[in-house]
């Protein structure tokens, strides 16, 4: 991952989920709420799955669609800021990879 910094919106988004049930709802028309009444603000699916790349949240429920499977629900990584949630995610350097890709 190159850019593990969290951008406002996406640090804003995490503590809304952490104060309220601890996740993230997709609601129809792709718009992703902290609630399933569709109250209060919402956040767009990059924010989302900016938050599950960098290891903050993960999907947790997926619903069947024409398509294929999509998510529709985000549980937020443990309590704690994102800064030391974060810390803890090992980074693998190129090199290191390619050795590990050679074991398997």
């Amino acid at each position: 991952m190159k850019n593990k910094k969290l951008s406002p919106l996406m640090q804003d988004a995490y503590n809304v989920a952490q104060k309220s049930e601890g996740k993230i709802y997709r609601l129809p028309g792709g718009f992703w709420y902290f609630n399933k009444k569709c109250e209060g603000s919402y956040i767009g699916t990059t924010t989302v799955e900016a938050l599950v790349s960098r290891g903050l949240a993960t999907y947790t429920e997926w619903k069947e669609g024409r398509r294929g499977k999509f998510p529709i629900e985000v549980t937020v990584a443990e309590k704690g800021s994102p800064k030391d949630i974060m810390a803890k995610i090992p980074v693998i350097k190129d090199k290191e990879f390619v050795d590990y890709l050679k074991t398997l």
